[in-house]
């Protein structure tokens, strides 16, 4: 038996972890960044611009992204999936951006660490992802890696399949309540910052 890849073994740890690996992000962007009226504007722009993308994303994969282990009934490459293999994950980029953007404004120390924790948290939860599809879905997947970008999209590179149940916004929707409620409590809570640092 083929041995695990010690990156495929740390990408499963952190899968399981995702939505908790951005709070010292958030507790140090509190405590040291500060955001006025144009770093408020762009950080509403760049939650809006993640938010979109995830919802366009869990539109076609439904609940099985909310996991706490990695898994896929079945291989998506179509919407946003056609164009990059890991839709979801980049949306997650613009979101936590607009995050940082509200609560901290342009601190540059925070970005570089949110940039490279982001890297790297992601690279390996994408090597275990990847592991798992290309075990389930043989060559089908590695056809669809060959074709479609990690992460940023291509011009004129992407999908030519096109797999996956058509897209529902009410699942998509429901899917993704959590993160819903995520958005308004860091706003919420960088509205109160904002106004406590005026006052």
């Amino acid at each position: 038996m083929k041995s695990e890849q010690p990156g495929v073994r740390w990408g499963r740890k952190l899968f399981r972890l995702r939505s908790y690996a951005g709070v010292p992000l958030v507790l140090l962007a509190l405590f040291f960044g500060r955001a006025g009226v144009e770093e408020w504007i762009a950080g509403l722009g760049l939650i809006v611009i993640g938010e979109l993308l995830r919802i366009a994303s869990v539109a076609y994969t439904g609940p099985t992204t909310r996991s706490r282990r990695i898994q896929a009934p079945e291989l998506v490459t179509r919407g946003p999936y056609r164009y990059t293999r890991n839709p979801i994950y980049l949306g997650n980029f613009f979101l936590g951006a607009g995050f940082l953007m509200v609560l901290s404004g342009t601190l540059l120390w925070l970005w570089l660490l949110y940039i490279v924790l982001f890297w790297l948290e992601y690279t390996l939860i994408v090597q275990a992802e990847e592991a798992y599809l290309e075990q389930q879905f043989g060559e089908v997947y590695r056809k669809y890696r060959r074709e479609t970008p990690r992460f940023v999209p291509v011009p004129g590179r992407h999908s030519r399949s096109r797999r996956g149940p058509d897209p529902s916004l009410a699942r998509a929707l429901h899917s993704e309540k959590s993160t819903l409620l995520l958005i308004t409590g860091i706003l919420a809570l960088a509205l109160l910052k904002t106004l406590w640092l005026q006052g």
